[in-house]
């Protein structure tokens, strides 16, 4: 065992107390710190909003809408999971298909509607930030939704 694990041995047992801020330290010291890890130093949990954002199913006629159900301004990606493509017709619920990593970036002030196609869909799923943060790395997992980070 090398004098490098040796520390890192010692180091990761020392701070395993300290959840991501251990790991970020012990990836530092052995030299394989990962963009992904490191991006979790520039997150704002505070700033995530997820609920103030609501699908208006009166809003929009037949596209769609979100509601900014909180008194300020939110920025929040979105994607359509599976959406229903009509051959010939109007798809544009699909230019924000999950599964290929589309989404499309809303902004809309406090107690507000947005239109949105986020009809003819299977599910919609959102990141939502309070602004003037906003999404960042986003990334549509199966299962989850989007994952993401506020900065």
């Amino acid at each position: 065992m090398s004098f490098l694990d040796r520390i890192n041995e010692h180091l990761t047992v020392a701070v395993h107390g300290l959840g991501w801020r251990a790991l970020l330290i012990t990836l530092s010291l052995s030299g394989i710190a990962s963009a992904q890890t490191l991006s979790q130093i520039n997150q704002d949990l505070a700033a995530q909003a997820h609920e103030c954002v609501a699908i208006d199913n009166a809003g929009s006629g037949n596209f769609g809408a979100f509601k900014n159900m909180c008194g300020y301004r939110v920025n929040f990606y979105s994607c359509n999971f599976r959406p229903r493509t009509t051959p010939g017709g109007f798809n544009w619920s699909a230019d924000f298909d999950c599964e290929k990593q589309k989404f499309g970036l809303h902004t809309p002030n406090g107690g507000s509607t947005v239109a949105a196609h986020n009809r003819n869909t299977e599910k919609v799923y959102w990141f939502a930030c309070r602004a003037p943060a906003t999404p960042a790395a986003a990334t549509f997992v199966a299962g989850k939704g989007i994952e993401a980070r506020c900065q």
